[in-house]
């Protein structure tokens, strides 16, 4: 999966050195940041639970789609370069290519973490210690 440079390419460029936080859970935002160049961890709490470089990846889509503080720290781990939209719900609305891509993303997260609940159930069933 990839967003469509040419409509990113409109939105401001922002450098983040290494160990600087993109974002930080547990505060508000309201940034949309699509990655260019570099890489992250995410983090929950002291818990590091990805690792991305992916070109497009995006960082803060779950605070701004449900107006919630950030859900986990996003950190540069090398010297890192994002596109970044300040008024993410405006952008989304008029970028349709944008938002089929946050659908897209969003959808995989979930068939992700829907394998992941099947696999631990079926570990604590053959352990005998699931409670159904």
């Amino acid at each position: 999966m990839f967003v469509p440079p040419e409509t990113i390419d409109e939105l401001p460029l922002v450098s983040f050195a290494i160990g600087q936080k993109l974002i930080e859970e547990g505060t508000a935002g309201a940034e949309l940041y699509f990655l260019v160049d570099g890489a992250v961890e995410i983090l929950k709490g002291s818990t590091v639970i990805a690792r991305v470089r992916e070109r497009g990846a995006m960082f803060g889509e779950m605070s701004v789609l449900l107006a919630c503080p950030h859900t986990a720290t996003v950190r540069a781990t090398s010297e890192v370069s994002c596109r970044v939209s300040r008024d993410p719900l405006q952008y989304l609305a008029s970028h349709p290519a944008v938002m089929f891509y946050v659908g897209r993303i969003l959808a995989h997260r979930i068939e992700s973490l829907n394998r992941y609940l099947v696999d631990v159930k079926a570990q604590l069933h053959e352990q005998g210690t699931w409670p159904w």
